[in-house]
This record gives structure tokens, sequence and C-alpha cells, in this order.
């Protein structure tokens, strides 16, 4: 092969490589569905093991997609996609894991006054938020999923014409939206019942119907409130 040969080769593959890894919406949300799915899948299966009880571990009323994963993975796909380096990848991935661990608690305690996830008293944690070794496995996952999950995923994507993508993906984020503001309003209405509040519209009506004490504890079965 020719010098010149060899340099259109080269750029070539440069250019099938930066389209394999460019980030669009239709790819993150797919990414943010699987991360999702694998995250209740293995909480699910982690806590049958430990204690030998069924308890789907997805967070949600209406998806098997377990927004702490989702959204984890989903920022260090964002952060990192382009990052070769396998020891770059671990590192970020364990800090992005642990910040998004930590900022959703925060946020959790801060918006519903409750907490799903409490480390405290275990090694080496993080205000009970997050630990180092839970980040060492946020570090392990995204190095697993970037360097080689998600290349995988994007080829199979590009298989797929690119507007039937799209299109599934807008429906998807929709579904997502749609999954977490109904998580947000039933938590929300469940602490103003807990402080005696009644309802004062149609939407907090049916919150209370549908949506009782024991529904809720089937979702989130370690929650509990700070005061």
């Amino acid at each position: 092969m020719s010098r010149q040969k060899r340099g259109h080769h080269a750029r070539d593959q440069a250019q099938k490589e930066k389209e394999l890894y460019r980030l669009t919406y239709s790819r993150l949300v797919f990414c943010y569905l699987l991360a999702g799915l694998l995250g209740t899948v293995w909480e699910t299966a982690f806590v049958w093991f430990v204690t030998g009880k069924f308890e789907p571990r997805n967070a949600s009323f209406i998806s098997p997609f377990n927004f702490v994963y989702g959204s984890g993975f989903a920022l260090m796909i964002v952060c990192l996609h382009r990052v070769k380096n396998p020891f770059a990848l671990f590192f970020f991935g364990a800090l992005l894991g642990g910040v998004a661990e930590y900022a959703l608690s925060w946020a959790e305690e801060l918006i519903f006054h409750t907490r799903s996830w409490d480390y405290r008293g275990m090694f080496l944690n993080i205000n009970g938020r997050t630990t180092v070794p839970y980040m060492i496995f946020w570090g392990i996952g995204g190095l697993l999923i970037i360097r080689y999950l998600y290349p995988f995923i994007m080829r199979l994507l590009n298989k797929i014409p690119q507007k039937l993508l799209t299109l599934v993906a807008v429906f998807a984020g929709v579904y997502i939206a749609l999954d977490l503001a109904l998580t947000a309003a039933v938590l929300i209405r469940y602490a103003m019942r807990r402080s005696g509040q009644s309802a004062l519209t149609f939407v907090g009506v049916q919150i209370d119907r549908f949506f009782t004490k024991a529904v809720i504890r089937r979702s989130f079965p370690n929650m509990y409130f700070l005061s």
C-alpha cells in the first residue's frame, strides 16, 4: 500500500471512529434506558442474593429504569465518551458516579425530606450519600461501559434508520420525563399526606387514591423521612 493510500485509509478510519463516538440525543436516550435497566437488574439481583427477598429496585412507578443508574451513566457518557485511557476512564468514572449519587441523595433530601439510601456506618462513606467502595464500582462500570459496551451499542444503533431512531428516542424521552414527573409528584404528595395536608387538586386526589403508602413502600422500600 502506498503512502498516499495509507493516509486515505487512516483518515477514513478516523472519520468512522469519530462518527461512532458522536453523541446525539437519540444515542444518549438509549444509553440512559440501558443503564437504568441494567441498574435495576443488578440491584434487584443483589438484594435477592443477600437477603433472599425479591424487591424490584427500579425506584419508579411506571418503568423498569432506575434513574440513579440511568442519569449517572448518562453523565459519564456525556463527559467521557471520547476518553481512551483506561485509567482516566476508571478515575473520572468513579468521581462522576460518586458525584451523581451524592447530588441525587442531596436533592431528594432537599425536595422530599427523605433518603432512599444511607451509607452512614459503612467503610469510607461520604456523609452517608456515597462511599469510596461504591465509587470504585462506578469507576469499573464506567470503564466497561464506555470502553466496550458504548461502542457496541453505537454500532447497533448505526444499523437502524436515523429517522426511526429519532422517532423512537423522542417517544422514549417523553416517557422518561413522564416517569420522573410522576415519581416526583407522588413523593411530594406522600410527604404532604404525612404532614396531614389534604389534596387540593384533582391530581392530588388521584395520587392519594392510586398511590397508597403500601404501593410507595413497594417501589421505595428503603426510603424514610428525616423528620
